[in-house]
């Protein structure tokens, strides 16, 4: 896994203020600005680095792991929609429209269910 660092005194020297008293929307947009992967800054070579979180992230819709049924369900309806249908040569006029609206179905939430599907 790769982590990003930003340099404590190349912020506070481009912002002119203490990286403690930065406000979030400043912070973010400079964290996003002058984010590295290595252990020292590649801009002024020191080492009064600090690890950040929140730049790369990923979306696993569901459950995670447990819902590997969401998960397929999920890969299949992107597929489908973006007209990379792998058995498309063989499927009826009209069949294709039907797979993604039984996709889409699938994904609905029941509040009220009187079954767990999994």
């Amino acid at each position: 896994m790769k982590h990003h660092y930003i340099c404590i005194d190349c912020v506070e020297s481009e912002t002119g203020t203490p990286i403690h008293d930065l406000s979030v929307e400043l912070f973010n947009q400079v964290k996003a600005e002058m984010s590295f992967t290595t252990e020292a800054c590649p801009v002024c070579g020191g080492n009064n680095v600090r690890k950040v979180f929140g730049i790369e992230t990923a979306y696993v819709r569901g459950y995670g792991f447990h819902d590997k049924k969401g998960t397929k369900r999920d890969m299949d309806l992107h597929a489908m929609s973006t007209g990379n249908d792998p058995y498309g040569e063989h499927r009826k006029v009209g069949e294709t429209r039907e797979v993604i609206t039984n996709l889409q179905r699938d994904r609905e939430h029941h509040t009220h269910s009187k079954t767990i599907r999994m």
